[in-house]
C-alpha cells in the first residue's frame, strides 16, 4: 500500500539511495560513469530528486566530470551532463549553486567544440544559468560573446542558430537598461551586428528572427551602437519584417525599430556618465557620436507599416507600433513627414482604446510632439470620428493633453 507510511519511507529511501548511487558512480570506471550520468539525467528532472542532487553536492561533482578532457569523458557523456545542468538550473536556489559551482567554464568550453549535439546542449544549459546573480558577466568575461557570434555565422544548423541566438539574448537581458549597457556595447564589439543581421532573412525559423530581433533591441542602447546597428545594414532588414512577418515578429521588430530610432538626451547634451565595459574599460569609444540621420532611417519605408500597424494587429503590435512612432516623434523635424503618413486616425483610436496605459501614453506623447502647428491640429482633431457620441469630450481632452 503506497498511503503506508512504512512504504512512503522506504520509497523517499530509495530514491536518496538513486542519487546516492549515481553520483559515486561518477567516480567509478567509464562503464559506471556513463550508468551514473544517465541516471542523474533522469533524476534532475524531478523536483525532489533535484533538490537531492544539489544536498549531496551533486553540481561540483558533475562540473568537475564536464571539465575533464575529451579523451576522458566522452562528447556524449558531456552532452548529457549538460543536459543535467539545465534541468538542475529550472530552480533559482540550485541555479546559484550550479553557477557557483563553477559550471559556466565548462559549459562554455563545450559549446566550442565540433558537434553540433554538444554545442544546443551547452548552449541550453547556459541559458538556463542567466538569471543567476553575476552569471551573465561571468559569460561574457569568459568569452562567451565572440564564441557565440562565430556559431552564427559559421553554422549551417538552424538548430544550433536557435540555440545560440537564445543565449544571446538571454546574455543580453537584464534588470535595467544600465546594467545591460555593458555587455551591449561588448556584443558590438564582438561584431554581433554582423551575426545577427542575415538571421532577419531566416524565414524558416520564427525562433530566431524572435532572437535576433530582441537582440538587436538590447545592442541599441546608445548612440554608439545605434550606429553600428545601422551601419551594419540592419535597419531596412527589420523594416521588411514589419511588412512580411508574423505578429510576434512584427511586435519584436518594433521594439527594435524603436531603440534604434530613439535619442538620449544624455547622448546629445554629452553629459553623460562614462561607462565601463565587461572588463573594465572605458565604453563606448571616446571620440563624439551622433545618433543616426533620421532622414537615412526614413527612406528605408519605415513610417508606412508603423502607421499600418497601430491600427492593425495584436494588442502588443499596436503597443510596440506606438511606442516606435513616439520614437520617431521625439527625434524632432519630420513632423511633416509624419502627418503625411496619416497616422492620426489610429493615434485618436489608441488614445481612446488602448489595451494598456503605455499604448495610450505613448499615443498622447506624439500627437503632442507632432502638433505643433495649426495646420497638424486641425489634422488630429478631424480624426475623431463624426459619429462618435463622445466625440466633443474626445476633442476636449486632445486639446488638454495635447496642445
Amino acid at each position: 500500500c503506497t498511503a503506508c507510511p512504512v512504504t512512503a519511507l522506504m520509497a523517499v529511501g530509495s530514491k536518496g539511495d538513486a542519487v546516492t548511487q549515481a553520483l559515486e558512480a561518477l567516480g567509478g570506471n567509464s562503464e559506471k560513469r556513463v550508468q551514473g550520468i544517465k541516471s542523474l539525467e533522469v533524476l534532475a528532472k524531478a523536483s525532489q530528486d533535484r533538490s537531492a542532487i544539489i544536498a549531496a553536492g551533486g553540481a561540483k561533482l558533475l562540473v568537475a566530470v564536464l571539465g575533464r578532457p575529451s579523451d576522458q569523458v566522452l562528447p556524449h557523456e558531456k552532452i548529457r551532463v549538460a543536459n543535467t545542468l539545465a534541468s538542475l538550473a529550472e530552480v533559482p536556489t540550485c541555479r546559484t549553486v550550479v553557477v557557483n559551482a563553477r559550471a559556466c567554464g565548462p559549459l562554455i568550453t563545450l559549446l566550442g567544440g565540433p558537434l553540433e549535439t554538444s554545442q544546443e546542449a551547452a548552449a541550453w544549459a547556459l541559458r538556463a544559468l542567466t538569471p543567476a546573480q553575476g552569471s551573465r558577466s561571468e559569460m561574457v568575461q569568459s568569452g562567451v560573446l565572440d564564441m557565440l557570434v562565430g556559431l552564427l555565422k559559421t553554422s549551417a544548423s538552424v538548430g544550433v542558430k536557435t540555440r545560440v541566438s537564445e543565449l544571446l539574448t538571454a546574455v543580453l537581458a537584464g534588470d535595467s537598461d544600465q546594467e545591460r549597457k555593458p555587455r551591449a556595447i561588448a556584443a558590438a564589439r564582438a561584431d554581433a551586428v554582423s551575426a545577427l543581421v542575415p538571421l532577419l532573412a531566416l524565414a524558416e525559423s520564427e525562433d530566431v528572427l524572435l532572437q535576433a530581433t530582441q537582440s538587436l533591441a538590447y545592442i541599441a542602447c546608445d548612440t554608439w551602437t545605434r550606429n553600428r546597428i545601422v551601419e551594419g545594414g540592419a535597419f531596412p532588414a527589420l523594416v521588411e519584417l514589419l511588412v512580411k512577418s508574423s505578429d510576434p515578429v512584427r511586435a519584436k521588430a518594433l521594439g527594435a525599430v524603436a531603440e534604434i530610432v530613439r535619442t538620449d538626451s544624455l547622448d546629445v547634451d554629452g553629459e553623460d556618465e562614462e561607462d565601463e565595459d565587461e572588463e573594465g574599460q572605458a565604453a563606448p569609444p571616446a571620440e563624439v557620436e551622433f545618433p543616426p540621420e533620421i532622414e537615412d532611417l526614413l527612406a528605408c519605408g519605415v513610417l508606412p507599416p508603423i502607421v499600418d500597424l497601430l491600427q492593425g494587429g495584436s494588442d502588443e503590435v499596436r503597443r510596440q507600433a506606438s511606442y516606435a512612432i513616439f520614437h520617431m516623434a521625439a527625434r524632432g523635424d519630420i513632423q511633416a513627414q509624419i502627418l503625411a503618413a496619416s497616422p492620426c486616425p489610429a493615434l485618436v483610436a489608441l488614445m481612446r482604446e488602448g489595451k494598456d496605459a503605455h499604448t495610450r501614453a505613448w499615443a498622447i506623447s506624439t500627437m503632442r510632439l507632432i502638433g505643433t502647428t495649426t495646420e497638424a491640429r486641425e489634422a488630429i482633431e478631424k480624426s475623431v470620428p463624426l459619429g462618435a457620441e463622445d466625440r466633443e469630450k474626445v476633442i476636449a481632452k486632445i486639446r488638454k493633453l495635447c496642445f
